[in-house]
């Protein structure tokens, strides 16, 4: 009887630790996918002018994602796309000002509409 026990216990142990095995594969840290900043298009970009305002540029682009106080005359969009927390894609474009008036822009290539509608449902379908 007391080996019948053993034999039972024994196998109960080992179903449980796969049980156990089992269930803990599952328990990984989640990381959703992050869109970080302004997105923006190249159809954007070719729409500055030399000589905008700072709130035509604002209302083109956006609220820039940083405004420094130590540069001024500087605006800073970045745009940052983290998928299972390795960032996947980074672009940065920086606006110069003299005053209220835009002198100057540069940064990596922006994507086109289309390209930046991709980028846009490809974060949606994975949030879903």
């Amino acid at each position: 009887m007391s080996s019948v026990l053993r034999l039972c216990s024994h196998r109960c142990a080992l179903i449980a630790a796969a049980l156990a095995l089992v269930l803990a594969t599952g328990c990984s840290v989640y990381r959703p996918d992050i869109q970080q900043g302004n997105l923006i298009t190249s159809e954007q970009v070719a729409q500055l002018k030399e000589g905008m305002t700072r709130l035509q540029v604002q209302a083109l682009l956006g609220s820039p994602l940083l405004r420094s106080d130590l540069h001024a005359n500087r605006w800073d969009y970045g745009f940052a796309m983290r998928k299972r927390g390795e960032v996947t894609e980074m672009r940065r474009f920086t606006l110069y000002f003299d005053g209220d008036k835009l002198i100057k822009w540069e940064g990596d290539p922006q994507p086109t509409a289309t390209e930046a509608l991709k980028i846009s449902a490809l974060r949606a379908a994975a949030s879903v």
